[in-house]
């Protein structure tokens, strides 16, 4: 890998955004010019209407903010300094003041995981220039809550992370990488999730690499194997009660004592 290179990061202000920043500064060091954290604005643990939608959702989203303190808070906690920092309200990373300050300081890449839609003003600024890390394994699962989506529908081999140039498309660009997690028995929804996003930073740090370097190379998306795309509004308390029952009900050991006949039966990128 060469020393030059200036990279830009678009992320949120979770721990698990705060994790993937942190480890990209951490290996490619003051070639990471400029973060651009958005604060989120979505609240779905509110979307429930009576004392029972409070309660399911209660269950699945504390479960998930204790595994991001168990995999992400160590390395997330670290304060990232001497590197300018800019906090952005949801859907501000699209704004003529930020594309102002691209301009200004030319990134060879930019790097984005877990923010609203860029659109189309930066991506044609900064055309092949900008690596997402998308959680879900495209083209399969595209849109919200795309792993969310795998396991619920019983198809935990398709939870993943995609690592994909970004286009004007949703989750479309031509993929560089997937990556995928080790699902043992005694995981859940979350740890599950939890593994992806590390995988995921793996192939990210990864391709981010091979992009300074000049190795990159990216796969055009293919059509075969499309799930429904997943929308934010399909998920509802009601949902989330059904897909408790399935984990109740042996939907991971089920998965793990068949995981071998179901591996490597449809394409991925390594």
């Amino acid at each position: 890998m060469t020393s030059e290179g200036k990279i830009v990061i678009f992320t949120s202000n979770h721990l698990r955004h705060r994790y993937v920043a942190r480890r990209l500064v951490d290996t490619f060091g003051d070639r990471v010019v400029e973060i651009f954290f958005e604060e989120r604005t979505y609240v779905p643990r509110e979307i429930g209407e009576t004392p029972e939608d409070e309660e399911i959702l209660a269950w699945h989203f504390d479960l998930r903010d204790e595994m991001e303190e168990k995999y992400f808070f160590d390395i997330a906690k670290e304060e990232i300094n001497d590197i300018p920092q800019t906090t952005c309200a949801y859907g501000d990373l699209s704004s003529d003041v930020v594309l102002k300050r691209l301009q200004e300081i030319n990134p060879d890449t930019i790097a984005v995981f877990g923010t609203s839609v860029i659109k189309d003003n930066i991506i044609e600024a900064f055309s092949e220039k900008i690596i997402n890390l998308h959680l879900g394994l495209s083209p399969y699962y595209r849109g919200s809550g795309t792993n969310f989506w795998a396991l619920y529908n019983d198809e935990p081999e398709y939870v993943g992370a995609t690592v994909h140039f970004l286009d004007k498309g949703i989750d479309t660009g031509e993929i560089i990488h997937h990556a995928r997690p080790d699902i043992e028995e005694d995981d859940n929804q979350h740890s599950i999730g939890c593994k992806t996003i590390i995988a995921g930073t793996d192939k990210l740090i990864k391709a981010v690499g091979e992009k300074l370097n000049g190795t990159i190379q990216s796969h055009e998306q293919w059509k075969e194997g499309i799930r429904p795309f997943c929308y934010r509004k399909h998920f509802t308390p009601e949902i989330v009660r059904e897909f408790k029952k399935k984990l109740e009900n042996g939907l991971i050991k089920n998965y793990v004592a068949r995981e071998k006949s179901v591996a490597n039966s449809f394409k991925l990128i390594s």
